[in-house]
Order: C-alpha cells, then sequence, then structure tokens
C-alpha cells in the first residue's frame, strides 16, 4: 500500500472552509454534530443522532427481522490492511503518512486524525484487501498485513461511517443539493449504536442473515455507491427471459438467474426508498474510524469473540423458542 506524507495545500484550506460554511447554513444541528465529534474528536457526540436515525428508520420500516441480522453483526470483526507489523496502529497526524486520500474532502472529514478499519464481512477499498469472503482464518495465515483490531478499543473513541467521503463526493446524481459535508454526516454515526443502525438496516434490505454475504459479495467493489441510485435489473430479467423461451432445457439455469435478478431488484427499489426517507446510503463503503491509535488483536482473541458470540446467539434462540 503506497504510503505518502499528509498535503498541504492552500487552495484546499479554501474548499475545506466551504464545505464547513455550506454545512453550518444548511444545517446547525449537524454542524454544531461535526464540530463536537470530528473537530472536536468526540465520537460519542454522535451517539444520540445515531439513536434517533434508528428510530427513524425502525418507525418508517419496521423491525420484524432485526434481532437476527443483530446477532449476525455483532460477529463481524473489525479488521485492517497494513504493511506495519507493530502491535499498535497510529493515525497519520501522529506518524506524517496517510494512505491514500489527503485531498480537501479528506480534510474536512479530518481522516488525519483517524485509524481507518472495515468489518470482515464488508468490504472497504483501503481496509480490506481479502481476496474472497471466505474464512477470515485462512485468510490471515496466507496474508501477515491483514490484522485483526480489538473490538474493545472501538466503544468510545470510534465512528461507524456509511458512505466513504471519497465515493460520497461523487453522488451528485439527483436533483438534492444537500452538501457533500451534509450527506457524509448523515451517514457517520457512534460505532456501538451504529452497529445497531446497520443490522436494522440489512434487516430492511435483505430478507434473512444468510443473504449478507452475497450482498457484499455480489458489491464488493466500494465505488458502486457512486451508481447504485441507476441500477436496473429489469433489462436483465427480461434478457434471461428470452434465454429461457429459446433454450427450455436450461429451465432450471434460467429460472434461478431470474429469480435471482428479480430477488436484486427489490433490493435496489428498498435502499432507495431508504435513502430517500432517511438519507442513508447502502453501507457500500462501510468504515470504522478510531480516534488517534488502535490495539492489534491476535487471531484467538478474535475466535473467542466468535465462539462467544455464537454461545449467545443459541441462548437466544432457545430463549425466543421455549416463551412461544
Amino acid at each position: 500500500m503506497p504510503v505518502k506524507e499528509i498535503p498541504v495545500l492552500k487552495n484546499d484550506d479554501t474548499k475545506v472552509q466551504r464545505l464547513q460554511e455550506e454545512l453550518k447554513m444548511s444545517n446547525i444541528q449537524l454542524y454544531r454534530i461535526y464540530e463536537a465529534a470530528v473537530i472536536g474528536r468526540n465520537p460519542l457526540a454522535l451517539r444520540e443522532k445515531t439513536v434517533e436515525k434508528f428510530n427513524e428508520l425502525k418507525n418508517e420500516f419496521g423491525s420484524r427481522r432485526y434481532k437476527k441480522f443483530l446477532n449476525s453483526v455483532n460477529r463481524f470483526v473489525v479488521i485492517r490492511y497494513d504493511e506495519f507489523q507493530g502491535d499498535v496502529f497510529k493515525a497519520p497526524i501522529f506518524t506524517g503518512r496517510q494512505t491514500g486520500g489527503g485531498h480537501y474532502a479528506d480534510q474536512a472529514a479530518k481522516a488525519e486524525n483517524y485509524v481507518y478499519a472495515s468489518f470482515d464481512k464488508i468490504p472497504h477499498c483501503m481496509t480490506y484487501f481479502r481476496e474472497s469472503m471466505g474464512s477470515l482464518e485462512d485468510q490471515m495465515q496466507g496474508n501477515k498485513n491483514l490484522h485483526c483490531i480489538d473490538e474493545k478499543e472501538c466503544f468510545g473513541r470510534a465512528e461507524l461511517v456509511f458512505g466513504d467521503i471519497d465515493n460520497i463526493l461523487t453522488t451528485r446524481f439527483d436533483d438534492n443539493d444537500e452538501g457533500i459535508l451534509e450527506r457524509y454526516m448523515n451517514n457517520c454515526f457512534e460505532y456501538r449504536e451504529g452497529k445497531k443502525l446497520l443490522a436494522l438496516y440489512l434487516s430492511i434490505i435483505l430478507e434473512k442473515p444468510e443473504d449478507i454475504p452475497e450482498f457484499f459479495q455480489d458489491n464488493n467493489c466500494p465505488d458502486e455507491i457512486q451508481y447504485w441510485y441507476n441500477q436496473d435489473y429489469f433489462g436483465e430479467i427480461s434478457c434471461y427471459k428470452y434465454d429461457l423461451e429459446k433454450n427450455p432445457q436450461m429451465k432450471r439455469f434460467y429460472k434461478s438467474k431470474i429469480k435471482k435478478s428479480m430477488r436484486k431488484q427489490r433490493m435496489i427499489e428498498k435502499m432507495k426508498e431508504v435513502y430517500k426517507k432517511t438519507g442513508l446510503f447502502p453501507p457500500y463503503s462501510l468504515e470504522i474510524r478510531i480516534q488517534n491509535e488502535v490495539k492489534k488483536a491476535n487471531i484467538e482473541s478474535f475466535t473467542q469473540q466468535r465462539v462467544f458470540h455464537s454461545k449467545i446467539s443459541q441462548i437466544l434462540r432457545r430463549v425466543h423458542f421455549f416463551t412461544q
């Protein structure tokens, strides 16, 4: 991963100020949260906003499948791809180095103050360089640059962001004149409550937790966020139906393709609806931003974490069964 000095550009300072003033003029409440959480380096200032967004989403779309998805999200592991082999990762402000980015949008988001990470089940262009969605244990054994992060380090110190600032820069795809920084802050949440929000979002978009790997594998390029709004699978469905008529002997194959495309179309329509009503982007480029520094966890500790959450899930399922 290329490393470069953090750029200091005067014209970028002007652009950062413009973004900040735009946010202040358009949404003073969100600007104050930005001041406290990002400028003031206090991620906990995002908690109330995160809970409010959770309740807004729940009231609009319900939470019938939420608990099942929360169990799955709680088993996600925080990871980071980094050539550094020490025990503590430090933010660029302490090292003078920044991987990628560095332009005015990153400066507005104060990227230099954070160590960036991701969930093992959600790809991210900066922190997720695995080649498949297979076993994380196997991937780590073959890749010394893939590291687990101690999740306890995230509590009280991390933000969970649905949309990377670089990708949000390219999302002026509709008539909404909402500013870039406002869109970013609309999708920036306190880590612990943000995981609950993520689980609720996925429970609305997907039918069951088992669909999560397919959802992110089909959209494994974070740049998907740039054009997801215009995706249309109806043409694809028509092509498969035509092929089915011409090749009836391949009925099972084409019916499977049609079913999958229809499921994707329903998912896209639901994501559009969620965005229009709440401003939430699909978490294609979800990232975790941890203030200042973060400790690395060994593979044994994250394995124990997964076993613990698995046992808790089993207990909850049994309790649910016997209380019916």
